[in-house]
């Protein structure tokens, strides 16, 4: 099974039938988004929604999210392999080449410039240089190694109820990111101009203290 396959494996069929959630959880988790789904979690999967809008700061004013509280239920982590920390490392090196080649000048990117290179992707005329596997996995790299390297977040395999996928742990905080998900969602559904404000929303996530560990 190659690297793309894996996360693929996660949210295209509907999950299985579980058992009902006890009435009361121990812990709830959020799935935090930018306008979309993002897929920001607290240890458990994905089931029953209660959403709420909310405001946050970020570098160029306030951004809306919605944030979602669902109840727990059961999966199972990994870390990554050797194998998949030198795919990482991969496509990590390949960011620099797209967003030059779609209208950004700079050996350093910033996630505002992964969004401005995101937003001419989409634009240019099919059909395109890179394809939708190739801006998943340079830009969910781009996304999760944001997350690890500043806000001290880890890679980690995850396997519930609606699949498998990457994921990045908070450190102290049961919190987690599905960033290859959440660009492959946004190429399917046309949005562009969510990595700043995803990166942004998950550290306001981190620093709530009732996402502390009990």
């Amino acid at each position: 099974m190659g690297f793309f396959d894996l996360f693929r494996k996660r949210r295209d069929q509907p999950p299985p039938a579980e058992p009902a959630a006890p009435s009361s959880p121990t812990l709830p988790f959020v799935i935090a988004a930018c306008m979309l789904f993002l897929g920001v979690a607290v240890s458990g999967c994905r089931d029953r929604h209660r959403v709420e809008d909310k405001t946050i700061a970020g570098p160029d004013g306030p951004i809306s999210v919605k944030q979602t509280t669902v109840d727990m239920f059961p999966q199972k982590e990994r870390d990554l392999t050797a194998g998949e920390v030198r795919k990482i490392s991969e496509y990590a090196g390949k960011l620099a080449a797209f967003v030059r080649a779609h209208g950004v000048e700079t050996d350093k990117p910033t996630l505002k410039d992964c969004d401005l290179a995101f937003a001419n992707w989409q634009s240019a005329p099919k059909p395109r240089k890179y394809r939708n596997e190739d801006v998943t996995q340079i830009l969910g790299t781009t996304l999760g190694e944001h997350l690890v390297h500043e806000l001290e977040m880890r890679w980690i395999v995850v396997t519930d109820r609606y699949g498998t996928d990457f994921a990045v742990k908070g450190k102290g905080r049961d919190v987690m990111a599905f960033p290859f998900s959440t660009v492959l969602k946004r190429i399917e559904s046309g949005e562009n101009g969510f990595l700043e404000p995803v990166f942004d929303s998950i550290r306001e996530t981190l620093r709530d203290e009732k996402y502390a560990p009990k």
